[in-house]
């Protein structure tokens, strides 16, 4: 009994530490005790945030497309051929926590800026730069995934059936890691979302991102930056929901359909 209580007095604490920052923002926001919704009305009537929006979208689309593509078979590729390779892919995963983004940014405009194709300070060289930064996020996902599956069995298994590997990829393997893809993706985003050094210096206000935005018009307004916060953070929780749904019956999904097959 004291335990249970122990219990539920820490993770009162915990839940009081974690939510006041967000409620001190909210009331800080609505200019309490005023209470005005005027800066909310400012943000969202702001074209320049709506499209800071669309560029965060389209980046994120890009990376987690590039990502998915290279990691997905690079961890397909390590689980049934090349299981040793496991070892340089955690190390390379490691790689961007230890870099700063500065540093990484810095590098790219000097080995790009002599490339044929002009790509420096453009949104393909963010969406490339951004990958690199997400790349750690993904792959853990993805490959405790494929940890959790017998990948070898079931490829063998479909090859003996006469698949092809790329079918064996796309109609076996795929729906099995779909929850860690998703998860990744998730985490990628969030991190898309706040990242603001290297948009920032790729492409700043050229390519205006999100972060860029909301640190833009934090610097203008405290007010309107705490406000962009408060509304981000929301974003990423109705973000965290909706993926958290679409994989529980994703999950609900596949055993109904592995109890008709049986």
């Amino acid at each position: 009994m004291i335990t249970r209580i122990v219990r539920w007095i820490l993770f009162t604490l915990f839940l009081i530490f974690m939510l006041f920052p967000l409620f001190a923002s909210l009331r800080f926001s609505v200019n309490w005790p005023k209470f005005t919704l005027q800066y909310y009305q400012d943000v969202f009537t702001d074209r320049l945030m709506w499209r800071s929006m669309l560029y965060s979208v389209e980046v994120a689309a890009g990376v987690v497309t590039i990502s998915l593509v290279l990691i997905v078979l690079a961890a397909y590729w390590t689980s049934t051929r090349w299981p040793g390779a496991r070892v340089a892919l955690n190390f390379l995963s490691i790689l961007p926590f230890v870099m700063p983004g500065v540093i990484l940014v810095m590098s790219l405009i000097r080995v790009y800026s002599h490339f044929p194709i002009p790509i420096v300070h453009t949104p393909m060289m963010l969406i490339l730069a951004t990958s690199v930064g997400t790349f750690p996020y993904m792959y853990r996902a993805i490959d405790n995934a494929f940890r959790a599956i017998d990948v070898r069995t079931l490829t063998e298994a479909a090859s003996s059936l006469g698949a092809s590997p790329l079918f064996t990829l796309r109609r076996v393997i795929f729906p099995n890691v779909f929850p860690g893809i998703l998860a990744g993706s998730l985490l990628a985003i969030s991190g898309i979302f706040g990242e603001f050094t290297v948009a920032n210096l790729l492409t700043g206000q050229a390519f205006m991102t999100f972060p860029v935005y909301v640190r833009w018009k934090g610097f203008l307004t405290a007010r309107l930056g705490t406000t962009l916060a408060v509304f981000s953070f929301l974003l990423t929780v109705l973000l965290a929901l909706a993926i958290t749904m679409v994989t529980r019956k994703w999950s609900q999904a596949g055993e109904q359909r592995a109890v008709k097959a049986v």
